[in-house]
């Protein structure tokens, strides 16, 4: 399996962290991953840059958005799927209770999506260059962690099977991801 050029790839990367930062649900690790396992390490790092500036970008819009219509921007969020509007209050409480880049980080790590704490950083009024840092560094973070961990296994599965079966545990790992994630936040009433 061969990957697009890295104009291409680049692209994708960046377009898929605004999307996901804004409305999609569907995390970029999925593409990032897919080119730690098919292509080059350094290629893979790249893409994690243009996913995280994606990221910054389409969490703009969203504490833009917020800033004025924080109502709306609620509404929307909760219409996404495994997104309740329990999950999306926590998150208000936490930022509130903490600061914005503790919940920002501590979100990464739980599931909750990125596209809420945008939207309060904007209602909250945190100071856009510290959205802007700690969306960057936090986005980036996650991103390379998982290329990391995704070029470390599919080099220790490579040693014993074959392109074919390392693709398979990637695409079987992302399917079991998700069929968990929605289980969960759905039952949560996401």
């Amino acid at each position: 399996m061969r990957l697009p050029r890295p104009a291409i790839l680049r692209s994708v990367s960046f377009f898929w962290g605004v999307a996901e930062a804004t409305f999609f649900f569907f995390v970029p690790d999925v593409w990032l991953s897919r080119i730690a396992v098919l292509g080059s390490l350094r290629e893979a790092w790249l893409n994690s840059l243009f996913a995280a500036l994606g990221a910054a970008l389409g969490g703009c819009i969203l504490y833009v958005a917020a800033q004025s219509v924080f109502p709306a921007v609620e509404h929307f969020l909760i219409s996404i799927p495994a997104i309740s509007d329990g999950m999306v209050a926590q998150a208000g409480v936490n930022i509130a209770q903490g600061s914005f880049v503790q919940a920002l980080f501590a979100g990464a790590l739980t599931g909750v999506p990125y596209k809420i704490y945008a939207s309060w950083a904007g209602h909250l009024s945190v100071p856009l260059y510290i959205f802007l840092a700690a969306t960057f560094y936090a986005r980036l973070f996650r991103f390379m962690t998982i290329v990391l961990l995704y070029r470390v296994v599919a080099a220790g599965l490579r040693r014993f099977a074959s392109a074919g079966t390392v693709h398979a545990v990637y695409i079987l790992s992302w399917l079991a991801f998700y069929a968990v994630y929605f289980a969960v936040f759905s039952a949560a009433g996401g």
